[in-house]
């Protein structure tokens, strides 16, 4: 509720001190409602909302696959525009490939 309130020096303050963190608070039981927070509120501010997608792109599976984390990704979807989200969508299909291609080699 605090983020909503403050004006812009807040919320870039705020912005600064959690995007080292994004990971992290990701995946962390309470954490994980101050990202999906920021995902919110950042909704029409688009450099905050890239700082925070930059973030989650190179640990997209991992959050996917734990009970916090996956949270953030499905806030994601909710909240910002398809077309920066395909890097979740190609991490996605790229995996379920990969895992694909080893069940077929170890059935033959």
């Amino acid at each position: 509720m605090f983020i909503i309130l403050g004006d812009f020096k807040i919320k870039k303050l705020i912005h600064e001190k959690i995007k080292p963190c994004i990971i992290d608070l990701s995946l962390h039981m309470y954490g994980c409602r101050v990202v999906q927070k920021s995902l919110e509120v950042f909704r029409d501010n688009y450099t905050f909302q890239n700082d925070i997608i930059t973030e989650l792109k190179c640990h997209v599976m991992k959050l996917i696959q734990d009970q916090n984390g996956n949270h953030v990704i499905q806030k994601c979807f909710e909240t910002v525009p398809a077309a920066k989200l395909e890097f979740i969508v190609d991490e996605v299909i790229s995996n379920v490939t990969f895992k694909k291609k080893n069940i077929f080699k170890l059935l033959n």
